[in-house]
């Protein structure tokens, strides 16, 4: 009965082993699960920490690159010594081509055989190797004709090498601007220099008229000499007109619009072209019947401008062949028939056209054509002035300029001024004036001496008492003696010591009604609005037509004897 007890036991025993050593290699087995899991995690946790750099690197790319394309800057990256482009932005791309990558650059910008003499690669880093910093430098590309303002400096590339990056800053725009400001006070100063000028050649003139009408008294009727005297006057006058003409350019002239035939003048003009083109360049004038007769409110002198600049502008760019053809023509056009039509205006129009047989113009050019400074002409044959003074001029007058052109076939430009209606041209007929006479006596000064000398006698052979001073501050003095010596002052404007206007003023805080009249052959600080607010009576442009000077000296005077 011992043994089966026993056995039992035994067994009993073995079970308790067999779960012993199960559970153990339950705890190891759960042991290394929890390893293997943690493990997991952990590389679960790596992995999805690398996708992240991972991402947050491809997202600094993209911003990266990003800004590199907006912005406004061509940039591009190149290796130091093999001068080939790594790198280019769209920029860059699109102003040199977007196969550039693996070129060397003096390829790519130049078109060049061989790397540039002056590469400035050679100055990006010192003997030892060493970067230099920054090294900005301006300079006009050939391909692209612009002009830009670089930035370079020497960075490590991504792959270790030493690569040159660049910015490229298109400032051609600030150029010209620079160019026209440049021209500008060119302008100003020419401006400045054609006033002088016509205030001394108005004097001269002014001489030369007075003397010619004093001599004009002096010759009887009949005399051989009177057609002479004539000629020298009507000389006069046309200078006279082109002083204005300078002045036109220095903005200190009032232009007048007053009826006019355009025609006769078209004729005029063409005259004294014809004489300035070259003879192997024929030219044609062509005026229709309707035009002929038909008038425009127009400054003659302007016109006159407009005409010889466009047709100068013809004979330049045929060279020395071709046809030149001026044509006047009246047409009806209704309101929007061209973009730049004034609007409001009549329909009926006077237009005068220019066209050459010269190799034409492009349309690029077309588009700047009369912007001011613009010119295609080489440096020292044209301001880029003259299209932008005719179309001003065209404006002025209410009308507008229109340019046609065919390259091959020439330019046409047609100039466009409202018609003036009126039944029949008014030809101002010469009449003989009985110059004013007078017994006042007039104090008269002006520092040219031969010009008072001429004036004096002028108006003491009209029977007024002249007074002559040479100084403005000795007039003066000589007036505060006394005042009630003299009845009339005539003073120049541009004088030593006292000017015009200053000594006017000196004169009426003496005598606030004195009668004064202020002449100027040119003043920048004298306008007939500051003396008209001063008290003068006249404010007079000089060359003085002697007889002009001698009707508003009587009118003045007879109208301070009604007050």
């Amino acid at each position: 009965m011992e043994e089966p007890v026993s056995g039992t036991a035994n067994l009993q025993k073995r079970c308790a082993e067999l779960e012993a050593q199960l559970a153990y290699y339950k705890a190891i087995a759960n042991d290394t699960g929890k390893k293997r899991l943690r493990e997991v995690e952990q590389l679960n946790h790596l992995i999805a920490k690398s996708r992240s750099a991972e991402h947050e690197k491809q997202l600094g790319y993209e911003r990266l690159l990003t800004i590199l394309e907006s912005v406004d800057a061509g940039i591009y990256v190149a290796d130091l010594e093999t001068n080939e482009i790594l790198f280019m932005n769209k920029k860059m791309a699109q102003a040199f081509g977007h196969d550039a990558l693996g070129k060397p650059c003096w390829k790519v910008f130049y078109n060049a055989p061989k790397p540039c003499d002056d590469c400035i690669n050679k100055r990006l880093v010192d003997e030892n190797g060493e970067p230099t910093g920054l090294r900005s430098w301006q300079g006009e590309n050939p391909l692209t004709g612009k002009h830009y303002v670089y930035y370079d400096r020497v960075i490590p590339w991504t792959d270790g090498r030493m690569a040159k990056i660049q910015s490229a800053t298109d400032i051609s725009q600030l150029k010209s601007m620079e160019k026209q400001l440049q021209q500008k006070y060119k302008m100003e100063a020419i401006g400045t220099m054609a006033g002088g000028i016509a205030h001394d050649f108005n004097n001269i003139l002014a001489i030369i008229m007075t003397n010619l009408e004093l001599m004009h008294r002096m010759v009887e009727d009949g005399n051989p000499l009177l057609p002479r005297i004539e000629n020298a006057k009507s000389a006069s006058l046309r200078a006279s007109e082109l002083v204005k003409q300078i002045l036109s350019y220095s903005r200190h002239s009032e232009q007048k619009l007053i009826p006019l035939q355009l025609s006769a003048g078209v004729e005029a003009s063409c005259k004294l072209m014809r004489s300035t083109i070259p003879a192997s360049i024929e030219m044609s004038i062509q005026i229709e019947d309707e035009a002929r007769s038909a008038m425009i409110k127009a400054d003659s002198t302007q016109i006159d401008e407009v005409l010889i600049n466009l047709c100068n502008n013809a004979a330049y760019a045929m060279g020395e062949k071709g046809l030149l053809t001026v044509a006047l023509t009246r047409e009806s056009l209704k309101e929007g028939t061209f973009p730049m039509q004034p609007r409001g205006m009549t329909e009926e129009w006077l237009k005068l056209s220019i066209s050459d047989t010269g190799p034409g113009i492009q349309q690029k050019i077309l588009e700047k054509i009369f912007d001011p400074f613009y010119t295609t002409k080489p440096i020292g044959e044209g301001t880029g002035m003259g299209l932008s003074i005719c179309y001003g001029i065209a404006k002025h007058h209410n009308g507008f300029i229109v340019v046609d052109s065919l390259l091959g076939q020439g330019t046409h430009f047609s100039v466009y001024f409202p018609v003036v209606e009126a039944k029949e041209l008014q030809k101002k007929e010469k009449q003989v004036k009985t110059s004013p006479r007078g017994h006042e006596k007039i104090l008269l000064v002006d520092d040219e001496k031969l010009l008072a000398q001429s004036i004096s006698e002028y108006l003491g052979a009209h029977g007024y008492s002249v007074t002559v001073e040479n100084n403005s501050l000795r007039a003066l003095e000589l007036f505060k003696k006394n005042p009630a010596m003299f009845d009339f002052v005539i003073s120049d404007q541009t004088m030593p010591e006292l000017t015009g206007i200053e000594f006017a003023s000196e004169l009426l805080k003496v005598q606030s009604d004195l009668p004064i009249v202020l002449c100027s052959g040119y003043s920048a600080s004298a306008s007939k609005q500051k003396a008209k607010e001063m008290g003068i009576k006249a404010f007079l442009m000089k060359p003085l037509a002697p007889q002009r000077l001698l009707e508003k000296i009587r009118t003045i005077l007879d109208e301070n004897a009604c007050l």
